[in-house]
């Protein structure tokens, strides 16, 4: 399984508001209602969103992770990568 980290830029350079929050949950509910990955935790703080989602796939998951993004139009303030795998 690999991890994807998605980090979403607020309005501001502090907490979200709750809209941003909002936005966040929905987001985070809508990954795992469409099969796209396992939500493992998300948060705010310092100007940005973030949500650590575990996937199958990276490649499709990435893909089908932007067009989500696009979807909620936040395409252009959302960066997505995948995390490098931990050496076991």
């Amino acid at each position: 399984m690999d991890e994807i980290e998605i980090r979403i830029t607020q309005d501001g350079d502090g907490l979200a508001t709750p809209p941003e929050v909002s936005l966040l949950h929905k987001l985070q509910e809508e990954i795992e209602a469409q099969g796209i990955g396992k939500n493992l935790g998300g948060g705010t703080g310092c100007g940005e969103m973030d949500i650590l989602v575990e996937v199958a796939d990276s490649e499709e998951a990435t893909r089908r992770l932007r067009k989500l993004a696009n979807e909620f139009g936040i395409a252009d303030r959302t960066t997505i990568r995948v995390l490098p795998k931990a050496s076991s």
